[in-house]
């Protein structure tokens, strides 16, 4: 081999394994690449579908407590008429722990009771008098440390006058069905954040009313923490955060009738694998 032409062998074997590796270095990224672009396609639109059943979760019962006060049995303002009323129409959801109605002399009546401790939480006069329905942030009953949202509508006459305030205690743990089975990846998962960016529902139930995602800190990241900042101001997108330094994505959705964000979020790693076991 140390002919010219023995040379000129040798020298073409290298270019030719240094231009297979070079094109092999160009397909893994750009398969590296399509596989990232399907999956943050697949996660935005799993995001946007269980956002979708999140808001109806909260829309739902709303409108549920809204036909309850528009019932005669509710309008009369005698309590016992309406508790007798009210015991039968709870049983259409599973984890309402407690109604209250309050008239407008800020009389309190509670179903059960549960919720006393919680009620003052309640911005009365945004429902009393200007009408409004609203959705408490995720609230800790004391006696039982259950954590809730409070649902509440005006009372009003068939005439439109105010009568009252029907309101409802609803467990967060409702929410479980609909978040707990949300895959993203192998090991990805939905979380829900109240108006504040408190964790209303995530499969750490110890972050449930105490977490604040959208405050960097701690645990929370600054690109994380911006993300649910812009899906509490109604944004939608996808970011890359890093969490216990592992790198990964998250979507986020707004959920309006909570004012919250439903996210959804996986490790950069199991998209990439396939290309990294190559």
């Amino acid at each position: 081999m140390n002919t010219l032409r023995g040379r000129l062998v040798i020298i073409f074997m290298i270019l030719s394994l240094g231009g297979l590796a070079v094109i092999g270095f160009l397909g893994m990224n750009n398969s590296g690449k399509a596989l990232v672009e399907s999956a943050e396609r697949e996660g935005m639109a799993l995001g946007k579908g269980v956002a979708g059943e999140t808001e109806l979760f909260f829309r739902e019962r709303l409108n549920f407590l809204r036909l309850q006060s528009q019932r005669n049995v509710v309008r009369s303002m005698e309590w016992e008429t309406q508790k007798t009323g009210l015991q039968e129409a709870i049983r259409e959801y599973d984890g309402i722990l407690d109604v209250l109605v309050l008239t407008p002399e800020k009389e309190a009546r509670y179903l059960t009771g549960a919720m006393e401790d919680a009620a003052q939480a309640l911005d009365v006069s945004k429902v009393l008098n200007e009408g409004k329905r609203i959705v408490s942030p995720v609230l800790t009953l004391k006696k039982s440390g259950k954590k809730i949202f409070l649902f509440a509508v005006p009372i009003l006459s068939a005439e439109g006058d105010t009568l009252g305030l029907l309101a409802a205690a609803v467990d967060t743990a409702s929410l479980e069905p609909i978040i707990s089975p949300v895959r993203w990846g192998a090991t990805g998962y939905a979380f829900v954040a109240d108006q504040r960016g408190i964790i209303a529902a995530h499969p750490n139930k110890a972050h449930v009313g105490v977490l604040n995602t959208s405050a960097e800190g701690g645990s929370i990241s600054g690109p994380l923490a911006e993300s649910v900042r812009k899906g509490l101001a109604g944004e939608k997108g996808l970011a890359q955060y890093t969490f216990e330094g592992e790198d990964k994505y998250v979507v986020f959705h707004p959920v309006p009738t909570l004012g919250g964000v439903l996210s959804v979020s996986s490790l950069v790693d199991e998209f990439l694998a396939p290309v990294r076991e190559i």
